[in-house]
């Protein structure tokens, strides 16, 4: 059975996750910020002996990659995330700039890129990737069926669904990745979202109707 820690942090509350088996983890959306964040991370790998084996993003604004410099060069890996987002990559300071938020530390080095046709694997467990954008053209849920869970990064929220008013965004995709690519999930999965708790896709879809 995986295990799903999210950590909620930086000043937006975003949650950044590590999903493990009992030694090999796979770290989403490194959005830390403040020293007390990366230690907690930090602390929860050692004590649990994880090794991190990849690094992904469900998408690349600000709040979801602070970190993504400093977790490449920690743990050596080449992180992934979908191509259309690397704009946002690119921006990100002055993105956070707009908030008041200084970010000196963007990461600008190699990356490679993730669709509907790559999967990710954490040893024998394999996380089907879906291509959900609207939020941000790049935006991907990793689903893992056998454990029933989504981590489907500011889509879609318990009792909402992710922002449209930023650059990139697109509300009508936004709609369409919902109805076609999430909501096409059983109903007990759950999901973990990019910001406050996760719910299921049955609790969603109750909520719309459909």
């Amino acid at each position: 059975m995986l295990q799903v820690k999210a950590f909620a942090v930086n000043h937006v509350q975003e949650n950044t996750f590590i999903i493990h088996n009992t030694k090999n983890a796979i770290l989403i959306d490194p959005g830390m910020y403040f020293e007390k964040e990366f230690l907690e991370v930090e602390n929860y790998i050692a004590t649990n002996q994880l090794t991190i084996k990849e690094i992904v993003c469900t998408h690349c604004h600000f709040d979801h990659v602070f970190a993504l410099k400093w977790a490449v060069e920690k743990f050596n890996i080449i992180p992934k995330f979908h191509e259309a987002d690397l704009q946002l990559l690119q921006i990100a300071p002055i993105a956070a700039k707009k908030w008041n938020i200084d970010f000196k530390e963007v990461y600008s080095g190699e990356f490679i890129a993730i669709d509907e046709h790559s999967t990710i694997t954490l040893d024998n467990e394999t996380f089907t990737i879906l291509h959900i954008p609207g939020h941000s053209p790049g935006s991907v849920g990793f689903y893992n069926a056998t454990n029933k869970f989504i981590v489907n990064g500011d889509v879609l929220f318990k009792n909402g669904y992710g922002r449209t008013d930023l650059p990139f965004c697109n509300e009508a995709d936004l709609f369409n990745s919902i109805k076609n690519k999430l909501f096409a999930l059983p109903s007990e999965t759950i999901v973990y979202t990019g910001h406050g708790e996760p719910t299921t896709i049955g609790e969603e879809k109750s909520r719309y109707n459909l």
